[in-house]
């Protein structure tokens, strides 16, 4: 499908380009010349149209921030550059479609490139340095030594043979998360990473790991079929 002809606001003609995903709300927007009651039948019903403009009045912004919100960024709110400013996430798509992610000093956001000291910092690289320090913390062999019997205290029906095997696991089936399970693991061991330009500095949640147990904890087997109902 492809736009009728226009013609530009310097009166110089324009020919059909091909429509896109973006083109609707503008289509959307445009009334047509006239009604005319009981000619056709409705392409679409009244209730369905007035639903689509309610969506198009929604604020701008609003919506925008929804669209940006499905990038996910697994250190968004727990980054800090040495001068205790937080780290913000940005990304930019190229024409190719390809998507470049960074965390971005606000110092430099607000003053100039370089004010914090830090550079713009690949998103990826960054959250991996992060993900090798827990996943190296996981595979600790006294970790659980240490933990459990604080878990428990917390929640007396832990299995301790089951919980166990769960965090053995979880660094083996890591890759194979969802994202967002990713980010909700790290989210409840990392209080804040703090990056300097020699350094990064990983500070876990007091009691982190024990909450991670609680999480990995079988639900009890009515909880299962509740859920399934």
């Amino acid at each position: 499908m492809v736009t009728s002809p226009r013609r530009a606001f310097a009166g110089t003609g324009r020919n059909p380009i091909p429509s896109t995903p973006d083109s609707l709300p503008d289509w959307l927007q445009v009334p047509y010349s006239g009604q005319y009651q009981a000619e056709h039948p409705p392409i679409i019903s009244r209730e369905l149209w007035d639903s689509v403009h309610a969506i198009l009045e929604t604020n701008g912004r609003v919506r925008d921030n929804t669209k940006r919100a499905k990038v996910l960024y697994l250190l968004k709110g727990v980054v800090f550059g040495n001068d205790g400013r937080a780290l913000s996430p940005w990304h930019t798509t190229k024409k190719n479609g390809r998507r470049y992610r960074y965390y971005v000093p606000q110092r430099d956001a607000k003053e100039h490139a370089g004010a914090s000291g830090l550079p713009r910092l690949p998103a990826a690289e960054l959250e991996s340095a992060v993900l090798d320090q827990l996943r190296a913390l996981l595979r600790a062999p006294n970790l659980l030594g240490d933990m459990l019997p604080q878990a428990i205290k917390l929640d007396p029906t832990l299995d301790e043979a089951k919980i166990t095997v769960a965090m053995t696991r979880l660094d083996a089936i890591w890759d194979q998360l969802f994202p967002a399970e990713q980010t909700r693991i790290v989210k409840l061991l990392v209080e804040k990473v703090i990056v300097s330009p020699n350094d990064l500095e990983v500070r876990l949640r007091a009691n982190g790991i024990e909450r991670l147990v609680l999480e990995l904890r079988p639900e009890p087997v009515e909880q299962v079929e509740e859920a399934m109902a």
